[in-house]
Order: C-alpha cells, then structure tokens, then sequence
C-alpha cells in the first residue's frame, strides 16, 4: 500500500497555522489525500510550535510534529522531516509552504501522475508554465528571480521554475535527494535538481497557480537582505558539482 506523506517546514508560521491546519482536517477527512502529515519547527520564536499542537488535533491523519531549537534553513528542515518518517520506497513524499499556497487540487494531481506513470520519479510545480496566464510574482520577485537564474549552474537553466515551495517525490527518491543536501537556505532546491540529474531520475513539472492571498503575504525583501549568503551557498554548489 502506498501512503501519501506532506512535510510542511515551518518558520515563524504562527499567522498560518491555524488555517492550514483547518484544511488539512477537512481535505483528509472528505478525500484521505494524506495518510501521513509532518509539521517541522525550523526553530521558530514565535508560538508557532504551541499552535501546531493545538489545532493539528483534529486532523485525521498520522501527524508528527518536530521541533528544534535553532533555525536551519528549509532545506534542513525537509531533510529532518524525512531522515525522521518512516517512508518506504513506494511511498509518495509532498513537500510545500505552510500557507498551502498552490492549494490541495494539484496535489492530487501529481500523486494521479506518478499512479499512473511508475517510470516517473518527481514532480515540480511550474509557476511560468504556458497554461498559467497568472502573474505569480511581485515585481521585486521577477526581478529578484531573473537575477538569480542568471547566477545559476548552465546544466538548469532549461528547467524555468527551479524555486517552486511545490515538489513531490518517489519514497526512494526523496531519501536519496535529501540524505546528498549540503545546502539548506536559499538554493537547496537547485542542489536538489542536480542530484537529480546525478542519479538520473525522471522529472515532470506541473502548472501551479498561486493563491492570491499567499502571493500578498509573501515578502519582497529577502532577496535584497540575503544576497550574501544566497550567493555563499551558490559558491558551494558551483565547488560541489
């Protein structure tokens, strides 16, 4: 049997938690989309951690909840996740934003697409993807996004959406991915598609829209105020593959 694990890392989240966690009792108790749900507090100092484990109650479904003490960076907190869930090989592993904010319908959509295809390894969420006429990003993000692709590895940037909080997994090929990251900030997802590419595995995206609350919320400033350490770890990967 195949089961279905969604690992939300959360930072600082405690404006969201509650919503979400009203959807994940109401997506799992009308259509059991998820068997497991893995909360990780990547060293919150708000109450985040208190709020998971109040209103993750009701939700009907396995949830685990780690917490720890120091921020890690999203990455670290996904591979913590995982390295500490019991996924088996055949398994499906989600990963998104606390705030949900490609909704639950494209999930669905993806664990159809690796039903049906079992020669497909990963999924990723496309927010540029030719059927979304959508604007997903502030003008700041677009420009932050261009610069970004430019500094990026020449063997990715075939790939147009490297930096989507939507990706989704084979058992075996999350735990291969994660338990490789060396990076775990601002562009583990780029070490992910090139150990990716190191194993061969097979990858589609999927087009994503991004709900218009979650595209208000998100801040136009990190870019600007963690360029240096955006291009430490781009040192890093650039010296590793």
């Amino acid at each position: 049997m195949t089961f279905v694990y969604l690992i939300i890392p959360i930072f600082n989240g405690e404006a969201h938690v509650e919503n979400t966690c009203r959807k994940l009792a109401h997506i799992c108790r009308e259509q059991q989309l998820f068997s497991h749900i893995v909360f990780v507090n990547d060293g919150s100092h708000d109450k985040t951690g208190v709020y998971i484990e109040t209103y993750s109650q009701d939700i009907d479904a396995e949830v685990d909840i780690y917490t720890y003490e120091k921020n890690r960076g999203k990455g670290f907190a996904l591979k913590y996740g995982i390295s500490h869930s019991d996924i088996k090989d055949d398994d499906i592993v989600v990963f998104t934003d606390v705030d949900i904010p490609y909704g639950f319908d494209v999930i669905r959509q993806v664990i159809t697409m690796l039903a049906q295809d079992t020669r497909l390894d990963m999924v990723v969420g496309n927010r540029k993807h030719h059927l979304t006429n959508t604007t997903q990003y502030t003008k700041y993000r677009a420009l932050a996004h261009h610069v970004f692709r430019m500094c990026m590895p020449s063997q990715l940037r075939s790939i147009p959406d490297t930096q989507c909080g939507m990706k989704v997994f084979r058992g075996h090929v999350a735990g291969v991915l994660f338990s490789s990251l060396k990076t775990f900030r601002w562009v583990f997802d780029i070490e992910l598609f090139l150990l990716a590419q190191k194993h061969g595995y097979t990858m589609k995206d999927i087009a994503v829209i991004i709900e218009k609350e979650s595209l208000e919320a998100r801040s136009s400033l990190s870019f600007l105020k963690h360029a240096l350490s955006v291009f430490r770890d781009l040192l890093v990967i650039y010296r590793t593959y």
